[in-house]
Order: C-alpha cells, then structure tokens, then sequence
C-alpha cells in the first residue's frame, strides 16, 4: 500500500491516526503531498494538533518544509491545527508537506515530548493519487521595454540586501 493505511503513532499525550495521502499543488503552484489525519488529545486538559504533535518528514534523508493550501473561501487546509480539543476527542486535520520530486519515498517521523520514541510512517508517492500537474504554472512575461527607453537593474542593490527586498524599481528615461 501507499502507506500503513490505518497505521497509529501512539504517545502518552496524543495519537495520529494516518487516514490517507494525496499529492496536490500548493497556493504557488508546487507539489505537496497532502496527508490526512486522525489526532486524538490524549493529555490532560484541552489540548490542540499543533501544540501536541512533534512531526517531521523526509524525502531521501532532507527534511521537508511544510506548505499551504488555500480554498476557495480563502481558508487553509491547515486551519484546524491550533483548534483545541478536551481529552480524548479526536479531530481530523491534515498536514501538507512539499515535496523534493514525485518518486522518492517519503518518510514521516513522529515522536514524543522528549525524542525517546518514534514511529514512522512511509508513503510512496507513486502510488498515492495525484492531482499536480509539473509546469502547469507559466512564468510571468517580461514587460515589453519600448525601443529608445530602457531601465537599470543593480545588480550590487540587489546583492545588499541578499534577496530580502519586496519588489525593484523600473526607471524610465
């Protein structure tokens, strides 16, 4: 199977159900693997997915970053995950991962409080169902620079700020 269908990381504080997986573009247009769970507060008190849940996951040894998917209703699919929950209620939430490429197997790491357990789940992406399509996203054009105008790029700016700037100026003659 594409994972341990049904497969359960159990703590003293929580357990997550695995319940399905897909892989989906993200809102920019990058593929993600969509995961589907089951969390139950198991601590005392109320309790939330995000605040309970030490989770990572790994595609060939990297350690992925997780993404976002907005709906339509601009919501996130991951809305849910500061929503708290009494003991012993569950909760559905799913967790979205980018991927690295869509055929190497993806390793997903749970462990408790203090690392002293862990439980992992595999899922391979070849045989999850997947919606993304590679380069369905078209870059941007180029604007058309009128003959006789031209503008400056500085590369030295650019390079002064390493990438953290919001945007360049055109300047027109």
């Amino acid at each position: 199977s594409a994972a341990a269908d049904g497969q359960v990381a159990s703590f003293d504080e929580y357990d997550v159900a695995y319940i399905g997986s897909e892989i989906m573009a993200d809102s920019e247009g990058r593929a993600t693997l969509v995961v589907e769970y089951v969390y139950t507060n198991k601590d005392t008190g109320d309790n939330s997915f995000s605040w309970s849940v030490y989770d990572s996951c790994y595609q060939d040894g990297v350690m992925l970053d997780t993404t976002d998917i907005y709906l339509e209703d601009g919501s996130s699919l991951r809305d849910n995950h500061y929503e708290e929950i009494p003991q012993g209620e569950s909760l559905t939430v799913f967790e979205t991962y980018l991927l690295n490429d869509l055929t190497t197997p993806v390793e997903i790491q749970f462990t408790d409080l203090f690392d002293t357990s862990v439980v992992t789940f595999d899922v391979d992406p070849t045989a999850i169902p997947n919606s993304f399509e590679e380069g369905g996203e078209e870059e941007p054009e180029e604007p058309e620079v009128p003959a006789g105008i031209g503008y400056a790029f500085d590369p030295d700016f650019a390079e002064a700020y390493m990438g953290d700037w919001h945007g360049m100026a055109v300047v027109y003659e």
